[in-house]
């Protein structure tokens, strides 16, 4: 068995096309200038995610390596030095710290904070379908705090999905996969960080080629609590285009009338996280989460559009 386990294997291997095998050798050998221990993590056609340990103190960390195929894009390139950028202005308790990108001998990566202990959200839900109320409100909170910090410093992240939440055995949650300025001179890196995104967490005004700005990130993280809640997104299909569809015509169910446990204040705060104006989301994570903590604790919210009225 471990021989046809070692064959298969071997095989696998080989049958990986040269041009990638040649990117991941090329990186390993650039890398090891700098970097020990390096364990090739995942490959997609965007970048290469290595574990390594570097520094005097020999720190695991993460390698994020661009892709020569788009290291050679001009406009791909720029992104991957901008999203770096961006993310490395945040330092936050529930945010991965990243350096800003870099080039070695015509390599270009940037440097990930590490949690070799912290499993994805998206693995928990897989595992337990929906999370209990207090436990997929904690998480919710958290991912806002990461939010508020990120967006008072006028970072988005317009990425956020259960793949990028880390969980840590403490409960702590940590964001990764920031994100972009804020404004609409990146207009351009706003949609292709959108059509990067699931269409299931994706705002309306992502899916629709409309401005991004906090509010769209409000409404993943209402995707991403209704999921918790619910084991299910609010548009839920396969077909990514029809999810869109779906997004510009209608409201999804209420989490409540799906899962008879989650109380309706909380479904509120939900529905209001994923309205399709974004002028009737929050206005802010933090708004979001008082009003979540309200909910929690069963007082009455006020609805601010009448109030405004």
């Amino acid at each position: 068995m471990n021989n046809l386990t070692n064959q298969f294997a071997k095989s696998a291997v080989t049958s990986r096309p040269t041009d990638e095998q040649a990117a991941v050798e090329q990186a390993r050998a650039t890398l090891s200038k700098w970097f020990d221990d390096l364990d090739l993590k995942h490959a997609d056609a965007r970048a290469l995610r290595f574990t390594a340990r570097g520094g005097r103190a020999g720190i695991q960390v993460q390698l994020l390596v661009l892709q020569p195929a788009m290291a050679n894009d001009l406009r791909q390139r720029e992104l991957f030095y901008l999203e770096a950028m961006a993310a490395a202005k945040l330092a936050h308790f529930n945010i991965a710290r990243t350096s800003r990108a870099q080039e070695l001998d015509g390599l270009h990566f940037c440097v990930i904070e590490y949690k070799p202990a912290a499993h994805t959200l998206r693995d928990q839900l897989s595992r337990n379908g929906w999370l209990l109320l207090r436990a997929a409100c904690e998480i919710a909170d958290q991912i806002a705090s990461a939010l508020d910090c990120a967006h008072a410093l006028g970072v988005l992240h317009l990425q956020l999905s259960p793949d990028c939440i880390l969980i840590e055995p403490t409960d702590r949650v940590t964001v990764a996969g920031f994100g972009i300025e804020a404004g609409a001179q990146l207009a351009w890196a706003h949609r292709e960080r959108a059509r990067q995104l699931a269409a299931a967490y994706a705002s309306v005004e992502q899916a629709s080629n409309a401005t991004c700005a906090v509010a769209s990130d409000l409404y993943s993280l209402g995707a991403i609590l209704y999921e918790m809640l619910t084991d299910r997104v609010p548009f839920d299909s396969d077909d990514e285009d029809y999810v869109r569809e779906r997004q510009l015509q209608v409201a999804p169910a209420p989490p409540h009338l799906i899962s008879p446990d989650v109380p309706e204040a909380i479904s509120n705060v939900v529905m209001k996280l994923l309205e399709r104006d974004a002028r009737n989301r929050f206005a802010s994570a933090a708004e979001f989460q008082v009003a979540l903590d309200e909910a929690l604790r069963g007082k009455p919210q006020m609805d601010t559009n009448k109030a405004e009225r």
